[in-house]
């Protein structure tokens, strides 16, 4: 039997059995067909992950400059400036108030508003 017919071989070959096999070959049939289209774009999406997963050997120091496939490593290296950034900040806050005894008494850490520690 020779399965790589045309929709319209197959139609014919159908129309040929008994029928009461028509209708349940029919949807069975149109199932196979939703199947292979199913089938289609699963390939379609493997083709693009095994592209992208081939792809993660090509990283290295500085990768983030290197164009729009890197837009990950910008992002990361974006994140950790900003990190460090962050606890530059800190440790010169902790050194400036260390290097002034703590806290200014000119400078409160609280509310110059408010006068409940005048109390």
């Amino acid at each position: 039997m020779k399965l790589n017919r045309t929709r319209e071989q197959w139609a014919a070959t159908l129309r040929a059995l008994p029928p009461s096999w028509g209708d349940d070959v029919m949807a069975l049939f149109d199932e196979v067909g939703r199947l292979t289209a199913q089938l289609a774009e699963v390939e379609r999406n493997l083709k693009y992950e095994q592209h992208r997963a081939g792809r993660i050997g090509t990283h290295g120091p500085g990768c983030h400059t290197w164009g729009p496939a890197h837009y990950e490593c910008a992002l990361a290296q974006l994140a950790e400036r900003d990190r460090e950034l962050r606890e530059e900040r800190m440790r010169h806050l902790v050194t400036m108030t260390e290097s002034y005894g703590g806290y200014d008494k000119e400078f409160p850490p609280f509310d110059a508003e408010d006068k409940s520690h005048d109390a």
